[in-house]
């Protein structure tokens, strides 16, 4: 967990330092449930008021949000992804910016998720990270 939140804070540096916008997306539902201590954006990570905050009720972000009007607004043709559930907003969310024309980008070892009944977290990780390398991923920053 350190790794991951150390690499995803270089990250943030990296685009405020380039006037890039940050665009953070928190899940809403049974599991996330808004406002709770699961919910919130960890202390660590680092974010600010000039952040975005997108709230999102189903997997893919771009769907019932303002995702696509932020990244025209700031006219983004590439997106770097990194965060939590690798196998599922993760992955739903990069497969729709592909199919809209963004170019998908990835820092390796940037997500992450939870042992599940078939898979350890390492192992869907890897496994998404190659899978997402073969068909989607445009750039490994």
């Amino acid at each position: 967990m350190d790794q991951l939140i150390t690499g995803i804070n270089d990250r943030i540096r990296e685009y405020w330092s380039h006037d890039k916008p940050i665009i953070f997306v928190q899940n809403n539902d049974s599991n996330l449930v808004r406002e709770t201590d699961p919910w919130n954006i960890l202390n660590e990570v680092h974010h600010s008021d000039e952040d975005y905050y997108l709230q999102k009720a189903h997997c893919n972000a771009f769907y019932g949000t303002k995702l696509q009007a932020i990244l025209q607004e700031h006219q983004v043709e590439a997106i770097e992804f990194c965060g939590t559930q690798t196998e599922g907003c993760l992955d739903v969310t990069m497969t729709m910016a592909h199919g809209l024309g963004y170019e998908v980008q990835l820092h390796k070892g940037l997500t992450s998720t939870h042992d599940n009944q078939y898979m350890s977290a390492e192992q869907t990780v890897a496994y998404f990270e190659r899978l997402w390398q073969e068909r989607l991923v445009a750039a490994v920053v």
